[in-house]
């Protein structure tokens, strides 16, 4: 099917000739010139018009509906430097755009002045900026076609057309450039005319316009193109800080125009607008314009000075506001030292009452005068351990429950002096009994180290808090009771106090190893409190046991996230796990160690695939590939293959073929973590290559199901087998063989070349379903 997608432009007037397709096949005369947008030829008949034909059923939907909108927008678009669209026709394989015919182009001029060696004149250069920037200013405002207009993406000399006298200049190529900016294999323009950002991340905006028309008038003032590259990379030469070397510009106005031009910020680049009000001078000399940007550039400097004060200023007042944010939050910090020292202070009070009491009941007892007289009957006898009198007076119920004058009961004496015989006689009665400070019987066991009381009474008192918030659990573990902690950490090991700490954390914060052994023991494969803790992603419990576990390892095989290890770390446990916060926490203390030629850094790597919601394992790669990545073998290019840089992997392709510790290059970490543009860069120099157990990347993708990059390894890993058990695959092992042990189908079929069966153990699952 053949259609016209237009008949006309908005500008057309009735004279304009009108083509049919049939028309336009048969007066298409001699190639004009021919360029990744299309071929140009004349028209027979019409020597004052030409016929650009652009193919688009090689390109996709997206790109030939851009091409269109840009071009429907061409007839809106009235102006002396913005090309004259006559009509545009399409067939189902071309679009036909007929505009005004110009033989000459900004690219012949420069030829013609490099041949004679002679350079362009002011007038000429300024007065052909001044029309493209006025062109440029009416297209970026062009509605219909996006925020920005209609932005020309390839703007350089053999764009840019000629009128016969040599003095008007019209922007070409118009609706042309999109596709081809998405597209390296057809890409019209040259690295010289292209703005930073369009050669680093393919973005075009009018601000890259404006780099290209600065490129333009680089050449125009030098006859030279800019060679800012000079051979380098793109992200070498485009760094913070980059400056433009204008040194070949002789004319000073030219120089501080480029100067506004070539700035790596888009945002901050000069616009058509400012451009061309600044050569908008009808009846300015070339002298006159630049007397006055002499005067305007001194008035600028005087602005710019003014400018710097007022930022010093101002990064002034923002130094004095950090100052007293500090402050403040000292202030804070010291507020809540001050209220956890408050508690402490209360606790150490109560205690020294007890003490208090205890020192009256030994003066007592050495001269039972007073004191011990004055003490309830009950109290008395179970402070003298005088086990019959405690019986007889429970016999006949005497003031169960009577406090003396501190506030303590019978229970309470018995336990602080660790009378077990009063102690288990009044157990039942007088349980669940506090003091003025809120303490119980089985705390006052507990903080003068009664264990043999403390197993009496901690059944029937475990759970109760003082006033301040404690167990009777977390006074054994701040105040170093092991034996004491052992008992009651199976009926108080999870309670937390205000501040969120466990009686484990708070022991580990003391520094009472012994109470972290009775809380927490270290098992007999030498499994530590802290790989526990490392091991259940619990960041608070590792921060408060680093300092007294640190650096051990197991003593025997254990299983680290389904790998077998010899003397693993607290930190391999969080990273094989995925446990970032955690493994931040371990890597200065722990970071550096290979156990069985394994470090964290390869753990977290290879085990990056889990179900766990909290696991994180790229950000464990990340964290510990500085501390571990000398150790672990691990390259730049290695790292940037792990995690899919694709700009990096380039970057660093002289490291290929390089191995880790284990055996692996960056082609196998691109192929498990499913990188394909990564497998395509590298596949060349390392496909074929196999750990010493004979794994290869081909295997890794067949065992993630990385689909894409599995048909690009086929050809060079297909029929490759491992040499021993690896990965819980037998010795013999192919890529093909681990793809159907995990059903991933769509891998089968492009390693087998054949239709996949579904398992019988997926339609189990499936049933199951």
């Amino acid at each position: 099917m053949m259609r016209a997608a237009s008949s006309g432009s908005a500008t057309a007037t009735p004279s304009d000739p009108q083509f049919t397709l049939r028309e336009l096949h048969e007066r298409l005369g001699g190639v004009l010139s021919e360029g990744a947008t299309g071929i140009v030829y004349s028209l027979k008949g019409y020597p004052g018009l030409i016929v650009k034909a652009i193919r688009i059923d090689d390109l996709g939907k997206d790109s030939v509906d851009a091409i269109r909108l840009e071009l429907a927008a061409l007839p809106d678009i009235s102006h002396p430097g913005a090309p004259r669209r006559r009509q545009v026709v399409e067939d189902e394989g071309f679009i036909y755009v007929v505009t005004d015919r110009h033989d000459k182009t900004l690219e012949d001029l420069l030829a013609e002045h490099r041949r004679r060696k002679s350079p362009v004149s002011t007038r000429l250069i300024l007065s052909a900026v001044k029309q493209l920037a006025a062109a440029l200013v009416h297209l970026h405002s062009a509605s219909g076609v996006g925020a920005d207009g209609l932005v020309h993406h390839d703007l350089r000399p053999t764009n840019i057309l000629i009128s016969e006298d040599g003095e008007h200049f019209v922007i070409a190529d118009l609706g042309l450039s999109r596709n081809a900016l998405l597209s390296e294999s057809t890409f019209a323009g040259t690295a010289a005319y292209r703005a930073p950002e369009a050669l680093l991340r393919n973005e075009a905006s009018p601000a890259s316009d404006m780099w290209s028309l600065g490129a333009i008038l680089y050449e125009l003032a030098t006859l030279r193109r800019p060679g800012f590259l000079e051979g380098r990379e793109p992200r070498e030469v485009f760094v913070d800080r980059w400056k433009p070397d204008l040194s070949g510009v002789v004319d000073g106005f030219v120089k501080d125009v480029l100067e506004r031009i070539f700035v790596l910020e888009p945002d901050k680049r000069l616009t058509a607008k400012e451009l061309h009000a600044m050569l908008t001078t009808s009846d300015v000399s070339v002298d006159e314009l630049r007397a006055q940007y002499a005067m305007l550039k001194c008035r600028l400097s005087s602005l710019e000075t003014a400018l710097s004060d007022n930022n010093a200023r101002i990064a002034l007042l923002e130094e004095e506001l950090k100052v007293k944010s500090g402050r403040i939050a000292a202030l804070e910090t010291a507020l809540e030292t001050g209220a956890a020292k408050i508690g402490a202070l209360e606790d150490r009070m109560a205690a020294l009452e007890s003490r208090l009491a205890q020192a009256g009941a030994r003066m007592n007892a050495a001269n039972p005068q007073p004191g011990l007289l004055l003490l309830p009957r009950l109290a008395r006898a179970a402070h003298m351990n005088d086990t019959e009198t405690v019986r007889m007076l429970l016999r006949e119920r005497f003031r169960i429950g009577q406090r003396d004058k501190q506030g303590l009961t019978a229970l309470m004496h018995a336990a602080q002096q660790g009378h077990t015989g009063p102690a288990k006689l009044l157990a039942e009665k007088e349980k669940g009994l506090k003091d003025r400070n809120g303490w119980t019987a089985l705390m006052h066991a507990t903080h003068n180290n009664q264990p043999e009381v403390v197993k009496i009474l901690a059944p029937r008192e475990h759970g109760k808090r003082n006033k301040n918030g404690r167990t009777a659990l977390m006074m054994a573990a701040e105040e170093g009771h092991a034996e004491a902690a052992s008992v009651l950490a199976p009926y108080e090991a999870d309670l937390i106090d205000s501040e969120g700490k466990t009686a484990l954390m708070l022991a580990a914060r003391a520094g009472h190893e012994a109470v972290v052994e009775a809380l927490d023991p270290t098992d007999d494969r030498g499994v530590t409190a802290l790989m526990r803790a490392a091991g259940r992603n619990d960041a608070e419990a590792v921060r408060a046991l680093v300092p007294i576990q640190r650096g051990r390892k197991t003593t025997t095989e254990v299983t680290i996230n389904g790998r077998c290890m010899r003397k693993g770390t607290a930190l391999m446990l969080a990273a094989a796990h995925g446990y970032a916060e955690v493994a931040e926490l371990l890597a200065g203390p722990e970071g550096g160690v290979m156990v069985d030629g394994w470090s964290a850094l390869m753990l977290a790597a290879r085990c990056g695939r889990s179900d766990d919601p909290l696991a994180d394992h790229p950000r464990c790669v990340e964290l510990l590939v500085g501390h571990e990545g000398g150790i672990s073998g691990w390259t730049g290019l290695i790292y940037a293959a792990y995690r899919g840089d694709i700009e990096a992997v380039r970057d660093n392709l002289h490291m290929r073929g390089s191995r880790d510790a284990g055996g692996w290059t960056a082609l196998m970490w691109a192929a498990c973590n499913g990188h394909p543009e990564c497998v395509r860069l590298l596949v060349k120099d390392e496909g074929g290559m196999q750990t010493t157990e004979g794994w290869t990347a081909l295997m890794g993708a067949a065992h993630n199901n990385a689909v894409e990059c599995a048909r690009l390894l086929r050809e060079s890993e297909r029929d490759l087998k491992t040499a021993c058990s690896c990965r819980g695959y037998p010795p013999g092992t192919t890529a093909l063989d681990i793809a159907k042990e995990k059903d991933h189908g769509e891998v089968v079929e492009i390693l087998s070349g054949e239709i996949y069966s579904i398992s019988s153990r997926q339609v189990c699952q499936l049933l199951s379903e």
